[in-house]
């Protein structure tokens, strides 16, 4: 791990650079909630940005690119806010897995072998004015239930699959 917060809460991580770590650049686990990252540049990691069960955080205009799997991965996690992130060039841009109730506003996701954004059993997120476009598969995915999930003026091209996809969800 590069900046790893467990159980911490009410942190600002600003302007932190991590790369080349063996697992996650930046990792905020079990109950790390109410903090801030903005301005982060996180890349050539396992994951760039990793949340698990941690929810209320804000992240702002971080850099999250060139990392083995997710750019920005949730797992678990709630009430989280993602406002004009770039995420490039990752497997998948940003990955939410049972996390509901987040919000996606103003993120560019670009250039993935996978998808830019993918919610997997996901419901009640918030999706707005992202851009997602050149990505190996989808631009939007989601997928496995990922219903009641609201999409307000994202822009998603240039994909080599949908723009945006809907599978089993609603």
């Amino acid at each position: 791990y590069g900046i790893y917060l467990n159980a911490s809460s009410s942190n600002a991580l600003v302007e932190n650079i991590s790369y080349s770590n063996a697992n996650t650049g930046i990792s905020l686990q079990t109950s790390a909630d109410g903090n801030i990252l903005t301005g982060n540049n996180s890349y050539s990691n396992t994951d760039g940005i990793y949340l698990q069960s941690s929810s209320s955080n804000t992240l702002i205009g971080n850099n999250v690119y060139s990392n083995l799997t997710n750019g920005i991965y949730l797992i678990d996690s709630v009430d989280n806010a993602f406002n004009g992130n770039n995420v490039y060039s990752n497997t998948s841009g940003i990955y939410l897995l049972t996390s509901p109730g987040n919000t996606l506003t103003g993120n560019k996701t670009y250039s993935h072998s996978g998808a830019g954004i993918v919610l997997v059993t996901s419901s009640g997120n918030i999706l707005a004015e992202n851009n997602s476009y050149s990505n190996l598969t989808f631009g939007i995915y989601l997928l496995s239930a990922s219903n009641n999930t609201v999409l307000i003026r994202n822009n998603s091209y240039s994909n080599s699959g949908y723009g945006i996809h809907l599978n089993n969800s609603s």
